[in-house]
């Protein structure tokens, strides 16, 4: 799923906000959460048991790890894949 920043929320294409999420941004792990974003400084357990680490490896409830890159995000209460738009460099893709 593709996504874009639109006055400071994370929106789908058809400009629905998205829910709660994590996301890498410049290096670092951010939490959104009610529309505010804050770095992560420790390992955090989202709401359905996907822990994310500050590294940007996110071990989902099944066992599957993925690593996230610039602009790679994560939702909080599912396992939906996202990347927003912008904050990752041109042709940079999921491994």
């Amino acid at each position: 799923m593709e996504c874009t920043m639109k006055n400071g929320e994370i929106v789908d294409k058809s400009g629905h906000p998205i829910g709660d999420c994590v996301l890498m941004k410049d290096g670092q792990m951010m939490m959104m959460t009610a529309g505010k974003m804050s770095r992560i400084t420790t390992d955090t357990t989202l709401a359905d048991g996907t822990v994310c680490k500050v590294d940007g490896t996110c071990v989902l409830k099944n066992g599957k790890q993925i690593k996230l890159s610039n602009g790679d995000g994560i939702e909080v209460a599912g396992e939906k894949v996202f990347r927003v738009k912008g904050l990752s460099p041109p042709g940079s893709h999921f491994q």
